[in-house]
């Protein structure tokens, strides 16, 4: 009897400690869904697939192909500071987000900005970057769920937080201008190089001349 209670322990601790090392997979979650092949992608490539599998508890607000096409071409940074604000850091479902609308909550995102929730139109959910209430990106649908650790929704746009994107545009701005002054510096240190050369080279025919 001992042995089969030590045995059921045994199983449940197994279990229990699985479970703590798997914890959240935004990408496998999402790879079910071939609509979000690209905003999974954003996902990865930005680093923010780490910061949403490190949370206990989340809500991502997912976008399709064309929701994206807005965020086509643009930098790393900028798309990262965008996205981020598509990630509630805690677990919404869609009547957790009505009583949000009721409080007047700000919902804290992977964005210092955060964002708000509202009823719009004929009560259709709605988001706005907490800087900027203009609630343009409504809710189109619940795609998955996992109680109380993981909500996927899609929404109809993206939502641009200004002073987010602004801080990555500027980042963007000076990282591109310190790789223009690595650049020109490397320039002008193969001009010394070539010149110095040139120099010894004339020289030394002089002094092969002057020798003759």
């Amino acid at each position: 009897m001992g042995s089969r209670n030590t045995s059921v322990l045994c199983l449940a601790l197994f279990l229990a400690f699985s479970s703590c090392i798997h914890g959240l997979d935004i990408t496998s979650a999402l790879s079910k869904y071939p609509e979000f092949i690209k905003f999974s992608k954003y996902l990865t490539e930005t680093k923010l697939v780490d910061q949403i599998n490190g949370q206990k508890a989340v809500t991502v607000l997912a976008l399709g192909d064309d929701a994206l096409a807005s965020l086509d071409g643009k930098p790393q940074d900028y798309i990262k500071a965008v996205l981020a604000n598509h990630v509630i850091t805690n677990y919404y479902d869609e009547k957790l987000l009505v009583a949000a609308v009721g409080s007047h909550e700000k919902l804290a995102t992977l964005s210092s900005s955060g964002i708000f929730v509202n009823l719009i139109n004929d009560g259709e959910v709605a988001f706005a970057p907490a800087e900027k209430e203009q609630y343009e990106s409504k809710l189109v649908r619940t795609v998955d769920t996992q109680p109380e650790s993981l909500s996927i929704m899609e929404v109809h746009q993206p939502i641009f937080a200004p002073s987010a994107v602004a801080n990555a545009v500027a980042a963007t701005v000076s990282s591109e201008g310190k790789k223009v002054q690595e650049a020109a510096a490397g320039i002008s240190g193969g001009c010394r190089v070539e010149m110095g050369l040139f120099g010894g080279v004339v020289i030394a025919l002089v002094s092969l001349f002057a020798s003759l």
